[in-house]
């Protein structure tokens, strides 16, 4: 298959998924902040990775895959009603931590320049690096 037509299968998932997620999915545990970072659609369609960030701590992270993997089937079977494809994929969640970490990184790099700053590391903006 094509990979410009897996990656429309991909936004059309995305799109559908993160609706259902919204207006459908009751199970408890789906609770708090949380979003799909990107799906991936085997060159087969018959699985597709969900990929989630998921804001808050280990255990609620836990909690919010363990529900959105036991409600796959049902995703599964609303968007086989709602979509015109051959093969509706079988989905797996899982988390993608690549914005937490990227958050923890700009933290990092501010307070490295901080720390630069404070102790006279950092070259000042309006130096015109001319030597003595």
């Amino acid at each position: 298959m094509s990979g410009h037509r897996i990656e429309k299968i991909q936004s059309l998932l995305t799109h559908e998924i993160s609706k259902l997620l919204r207006e459908e999915i009751k199970d408890p545990r789906v609770t708090g902040i949380y979003s799909i970072t990107h799906i991936k659609v085997a060159k087969d369609l018959k699985s597709a990775l969900v990929f989630m960030s998921i804001m808050g701590e280990n255990d609620e992270k836990k909690s919010i895959l363990e529900g959105l993997n036991s409600s796959s089937n049902f995703i599964q079977k609303r968007l086989w009603k709602m979509l015109t494809l051959k093969h509706i994929p079988h989905l797996k969640f899982k988390l993608d931590d690549s914005v937490e970490k990227g958050v923890d990184l700009y933290y990092k790099l501010s307070e490295m320049e901080k720390k630069e700053k404070e102790q006279g590391w950092h070259k000042e903006e309006n130096d015109s690096g001319e030597n003595g």
